[in-house]
């Protein structure tokens, strides 16, 4: 059992103090964590519940909420939930967390075959089943699956996968005449096995029904485009090593009109990933990957195709004392054809120096931006970074400090100006010996950009000119220091503070935040 109370007061101040993702004044929240696990003859039941108590709107729309609630049964060939749990059977048909009821059923006979199934709703939280009016609240699905698992070897599987979702429009104020999806079915053939102990394959072919969206309107009439709807998806998975080789292909196709309601894939795409790597020696390794994503599969948009490729080459040395380096180059190329015509290239050095419990990093890439339709928007960037971390003890105190600093100049072809942005990070953690752990950080993110406009030269040829600084500059600062009582872990106090500057160079946009809390957690142990 777990009780974490917290309590805070929030100050926002400045000329645009509305655009804080904060609550100004006294907030408080209380959330109850539960959890049993016990045993009865040859079944495990576990009871898992997490409730919660806010006033503070930005923190949960609900003041009273159910976060997560579950009832499992496990036994010898079986188990059974009720409430929240997370489905995956297959990266075509079904990832996703549902509120309901799941089971996984084993065969008597134990020669590997599964019955997996579930029925219930997704939905944000439990609060969106039952209350109207929830700020952000989504539409409410029925959903529904089945998977029929066979184990064919010691590393052969294979699997029949069925997904159903149907959204539903009255769970919505005011959708009287707006229906999203209705009775969108999915059942795909996935299969993973290993031949030769060195080729993995793993493989799904799908197909998906979408029928009755009626969510566009000609009139009085029904969008036919917008009736019936069929389509297939595959995706297939290699990996193969031999010695020193290890080489990886990943291939998926999504049909224009495929569509899977619960497994969330984006329609109408390839994707075909080729990767492969070789260790030259002990510390010697090569990598190097080509990856070309492209749409429009059955030249059905408006836009022309979009095609991407990112072909990627890089070398890890491990050097005296495990210093490790990477260098390397990749680029990415974008082909909208008539409309963009991208390419980045960027070139690349990282070094890590490891120093007893600590690490020490430098990093270093140079992106230069063609675009081959507009010169006018060439860029070219070098964007450097240092950091160090470690944990290291002094006596029985422990210290974790962490450094960082990044800075990235970026130039354009078309002023004579550029633009800095800079990351700063600084950190300790300082555990005492009993009692206390102290805490402070420091970030800061900030740039120095500029506004420009396009004018005329006096030959009458388009040019940029900058008409006025732009940018900002956010630093913010973290202080916490935390009791536990009685030396225990599961019962302490934090008290903090906060304070975060959110200045820009434009008038009028500047807001400051500070924020004191208090924070009070007890757990409580049973075994």
């Amino acid at each position: 059992m777990e009780v974490r109370a917290s309590s805070n007061l929030a100050r926002i101040t400045g000329p645009a103090r509305e655009r804080s993702f904060l609550t100004d004044g006294n907030n408080h929240a209380i959330d109850f964590s539960y959890l049993e696990d016990f045993t009865r003859g040859m079944h495990r039941l576990e009871v898992n519940s997490v409730l919660r108590y806010t006033d503070d709107i930005r923190t949960d729309p609900e003041r009273n909420s159910v976060q997560r609630a579950y009832f499992r049964i496990n036994g010898p060939r079986s188990e059974y939930n009720f409430g929240d749990y997370l489905v995956n059977y297959s990266s075509l048909t079904y990832n996703q967390n549902l509120k309901g009821f799941h089971f996984i059923q084993s065969a008597p006979w134990g020669q590997g075959f599964r019955l997996l199934g579930n029925a219930g709703t997704f939905t944000d939280r439990y609060g969106s089943l039952f209350r109207e009016e929830l700020p952000g609240k989504p539409f409410t699905r029925v959903v529904s699956g089945l998977r029929a698992e066979q184990t064919i070897d010691r590393d052969k599987m294979i699997a029949l996968n069925w997904s159903y979702g149907n959204d539903i429009a009255g769970s919505l104020p005011g959708t009287t005449t707006f229906r999203p999806v209705v009775a969108n079915n999915v059942a795909s053939l996935d299969a993973r096995m290993t031949f030769f102990n060195a080729w993995n394959l793993e493989g799904e072919i799908a197909y998906s029904s979408l029928s009755r969206d009626t969510r566009k309107r000609i009139g009085n009439r029904k969008n036919k485009d917008y009736a019936l709807r069929f389509d297939n998806s595959v995706r297939f998975d290699n990996s193969v090593r031999k010695g020193p080789w290890n080489f990886n292909v990943y291939f998926t196709r999504i049909m224009p009109s495929f569509f899977a309601v619960n497994a969330r894939q984006v329609a109408d795409l390839q994707d075909l990933q080729a990767r492969a790597s070789v260790q030259l020696g002990e510390r010697v390794s090569l990598q190097g990957s080509y990856r070309r994503t492209n749409n429009d599969l059955r030249g059905q948009n408006r836009r022309p195709e979009t095609v991407f490729q990112m072909p990627d080459v890089r070398l890890s040395l491990r050097v005296v004392g495990n210093t490790l380096i990477d260098m390397g180059y990749k680029e990415r190329h974008q082909d909208q054809f008539g409309s963009a015509d991208r390419v980045t290239q960027t070139p690349f050095f990282q070094i890590g120096i490891p120093i007893s419990s600590s690490v020490l990093s430098f990093g270093f890439e140079h992106r230069i931006h063609l675009d081959r339709l507009v010169r006018s928007n060439q860029t070219s960037s070098n964007d450097f970074s240092v950091g160090f971390r470690s944990i290291f003890n002094a006596g029985d105190w422990m210290f974790t400090p962490l450094l960082r600093y990044e800075l990235n100049r970026e130039i354009f072809d078309r002023v004579d100006t550029g633009n800095n942005n800079r990351n700063i990070q600084a950190g300790l953690i300082l555990d005492a010996p009993r009692y206390f752990v102290f805490e402070a950080m420091f970030r800061q993110v900030g740039a120095t950009l500029f506004q420009d406009r396009r004018v005329l030269d006096p030959n009458g040829l388009p040019v940029f000119e900058v008409t006025g600084p732009s940018g900002f500059r956010r630093p913010a600062f973290h202080l916490a220091v935390t009791y536990k009582l009685l030396n225990d872990e599961n019962r302490f106090i934090t008290l903090s503070y906060e304070r975060n500057n959110n200045l820009f160079a434009l008038p009028g946009q500047d807001f400051l935040e500070k924020v004191m809390q208090a924070t009070v957690v007890f757990r409580s142990r049973r075994q």
